[in-house]
């Protein structure tokens, strides 16, 4: 029934739809950089270890990746602007935070290591949680990145091995030299008889010692020795102990060793017993050197000559002992004389002695790379020399019948007359943002010479008059040594192409094997037997024979534990290797000269 009324209409108005969820994220984008990123980091690496491209790919990774990752998140990741600003806030400051909060070694290792974590977690974590609500997403994110931060707070980088692989351990675990430390102050030794202390008038060189860096001539040649050849059982183990961190080597006069160790705020000068590693005496001097690649330490080796030892600390401290009793007779800042600064892994240059000088090579701005000091006084006699940096040592040679030092540097390599100091050749081969390690090899008129990123070259030295000239005669890429000197024997070169032992032709430049895996190590080249020690940087020691046509390993046993970068000592029939950590002692004489030695 009808009340006369219209019917009300009633219509429904759609409102558009809102959502409390933000558009889905765009990935992919993030993905590609991350892939960016981990691709500097491991890509050169395995293709070439060690190489300082290499590093520097790896060095620039984080800030690539970082960097890259930021403007993704800022601008083009749809996430709501309040989280943008918030999450990259968050791990920006954080990061700065970690800064001063995390152990002494790490603010180098936040860069290299932490920033490419973090923006592999951060990607990684988006990815995983995709069908989560975006509140969780955002507070799981922010855990996630506060977590990994932390883990960077709670660790220490106890150095980095020559394929950039680096040591990790809990930063409240005790360092090698805090051990060594702690052991030593626990320990007391035995005194020292006293038949058996000298004076110094009685330490003098004999035949089959080891005077300083890689042998009286600085070519790491062992002449009239032969060792036992099979390590199916190994050498007999003589001593083996804890020492402080260095990167030098052993010299050897009749029973004692030198070398030099960080001792926490003191750098030291020790002399060790041969026959049982005690420790004979120490000097020190107030100085710490310390980079996050080797960890603290002196670099260089000591040098013995009449009586005396020198040395040459990592901050440029150059020191004159007596070298029986460790007494200071002079010492003087090479460092502040030459006006150099202490380079990126420290000075490691060991002292050379020329006829009453005794030489430095610091590397220097103002052309006084190499100084020479009156070895007896200690004056001053003259500085010169082109090359910023080096961690080469000066070279003692003779070439067309005249005596002459050669300095290889950033700048190429010099020859200076050893009286003077004047200039007299220079070959230029400019490398200001790598560096220069190697010692360079005199066989006859040519000069070899390396580097890790441009290889090796072969160059002549002719005198004609008064006039010096140097010609190229080949340059190779086939073997492109680090900071791993090579030996020269019958015609073929003996070395380390980065961290693979290798053979080239020295008439040639052209590569003839490459097999040998002993990461960065040494070698010394056993001349009566043909054979070459090769010490690995994983601590083993191998024989290998100086044979260009193929690669034969004779034997290998492990030596050390841990980085091991130094060169190998023989001497006296024994081996002495050394690292940041412990040394050793091993008795290698062939059975036959032992007992001929009990008779």
């Amino acid at each position: 029934m009808s009340d006369g009324s219209s019917p009300v209409e009633t219509s429904t108005v759609t409102l558009p739809a809102t959502s409390s969820s933000p558009r889905p994220l765009r990935l992919w984008p993030a993905l590609i950089i991350i892939a960016i990123q981990l691709g500097m980091i491991f890509i050169p690496s395995w293709i070439a270890p060690g190489d300082y491209v290499a590093f520097m790919s790896m060095f620039y990774a984080p800030f690539v990746g970082g960097g890259l990752l930021a403007l993704w998140w800022l601008f083009f990741s749809r996430a709501p602007w309040f989280d943008r600003f918030l999450v990259l806030t968050v791990a920006v400051v954080v990061g700065l935070a970690m800064t001063k909060i995390a152990d002494k070694t790490m603010p180098f290792g936040l860069l290299l290591y932490g920033v490419p974590t973090i923006c592999t977690v951060w990607v990684v974590w988006l990815v995983i949680t995709r069908g989560m609500p975006w509140p969780s997403r955002r507070i799981g994110l922010l855990c996630v990145l506060l977590l990994t931060w932390g883990y960077f707070g709670l660790i220490r980088l106890d150095g980095i091995e020559g394929n950039m692989k680096s040591a990790i351990s809990w930063r409240w675990v005790p360092t090698a030299e805090e051990r060594f430390l702690a052991a030593k102050q626990a320990r007391t030794e035995a005194p020292i008889a006293a038949e058996t202390v000298v004076t110094p008038e009685t330490i003098t060189l004999a035949a089959n010692d080891w005077p300083g860096f890689r042998g009286a001539l600085r070519d790491g040649l062992v002449d009239n020795t032969s060792l036992i050849t099979d390590w199916s059982t190994p050498p007999k183990l003589v001593w083996k102990q804890r020492i402080g961190p260095g990167w030098g080597s052993f010299a050897v006069v009749g029973d004692r060793l030198f070398t030099q160790e960080q001792r926490g705020a003191d750098e030291a000068v020790v002399c060790y017993w041969a026959k049982d590693g005690r420790e004979a005496w120490a000097h020190t001097d107030v100085s710490r050197f310390e980079e996050v690649v080797a960890g603290a330490g002196p670099r260089a080796t000591p040098t013995f000559h009449n009586g005396r030892i020198y040395s040459l600390g990592a901050n440029g401290l150059l020191n004159c002992l007596q070298a029986a009793t460790g007494e200071k007779i002079w010492s003087a800042d090479a460092a502040k004389v030459a006006d150099a600064k202490v380079p990126m892994w420290g000075f490691a240059g060991s002292p050379l002695i020329v006829g009453d000088l005794v030489v430095v090579l610091l590397g220097s701005p103002p052309g006084s790379a190499m100084l020479a000091y009156d070895a007896v006084t200690g004056e001053e006699r003259w500085k010169a020399g082109p090359g910023d940096h080096t961690y080469s040592s000066p070279h003692l040679t003779t070439i067309a019948g005249v005596e002459q030092i050669l300095s290889m540097t950033d700048a190429g390599l010099t020859s200076l007359n050893p009286a003077t100091g004047e200039v007299l050749w220079n070959y230029e081969w400019p490398m200001k943002e790598a560096f220069r390690v190697l010692q360079p090899l005199v066989i006859g008129d040519t000069i070899l010479i390396g580097s890790n990123m441009e290889g090796c070259r072969m160059i002549r030295v002719t005198h004609d008059a008064d006039k010096w000239s140097t010609t190229q005669v080949w340059k190779s890429l086939d073997i492109k040594p680090n900071f791993n000197d090579f030996i020269a024997f019958e015609g073929n070169l003996y070395g380390f192409d980065g961290n693979v032992f290798s053979c080239i032709d020295l008439e040639t430049g052209k590569r003839k094997w490459k097999r040998g895996r002993y990461g960065f190590g040494q070698v010394v080249l056993l001349k009566a037997q043909k054979l070459l020690l090769v010490q690995a940087e994983t601590g083993e020691v191998a024989l290998v024979e100086a044979n260009p046509n193929e690669f034969v390993e004779r034997s290998k046993f492990a030596a050390l534990t841990g980085k091991t970068w130094n060169h190998p000592v023989i001497a006296h029939g024994k081996l002495f290797v050394r690292n940041a950590e412990e040394m050793a002692c091993y008795d290698v004489t062939l059975a036959t000269e032992t007992a001929a030695a009990v008779k």
